[in-house]
């Protein structure tokens, strides 16, 4: 599974979570066949759920070509992850749905302590609406 961050600014969000189908081509010219989970009901249950459909970058099918530079890998479980301290820019998953958007570390999360989830403020949201809470995984750091 896989983070697609579109560079769509008409789009929502910075991407969507997608897993990878085929590798194609090889060094420089490698691209990476990708689906959008929310075509694929298995997947759509594990991020979190039924999410709203989002439209792929090429408007035609599920599966769309992107280079390794608009991907980031979703780590397989929440074990050995970075700590995350409070104020942090991540990208994230918005709970129930499968689209990322930037956001904040509003708690500093520890790995030995604090569990599977992070609390995350996401970006344009109004300042009194509490975090959201989201499993680590999702929870990426902004390179």
């Amino acid at each position: 599974t896989v983070f697609y961050r579109h560079k769509d600014k008409l789009r929502e969000g910075e991407g969507i979570l997608c897993r990878v189908t085929t590798v194609i081509g090889e060094g420089k010219q490698r691209r990476y066949e990708i689906q959008d989970v929310d075509t694929d009901t298995t997947a759509n249950t594990a991020a979190g759920g039924k999410a709203p459909a989002v439209a792929n970058p090429s408007g035609s099918s599920s599966s769309f070509r992107a280079s390794i530079s608009s991907l980031m890998q979703i780590p397989e479980s929440n074990e050995r992850l970075p700590d995350l301290p409070k104020g942090r820019q991540v990208f994230a998953l918005y709970p129930e749905t499968t689209t990322f958007y930037r956001g904040e570390v509003s708690a500093s999360w520890r790995a030995k302590h604090d569990g599977g989830h992070v609390r995350v403020r996401f970006e344009g949201e109004m300042e009194n609406i509490e975090s959201q809470v989201v499993e680590r995984r999702y929870v990426l750091l902004d390179r």
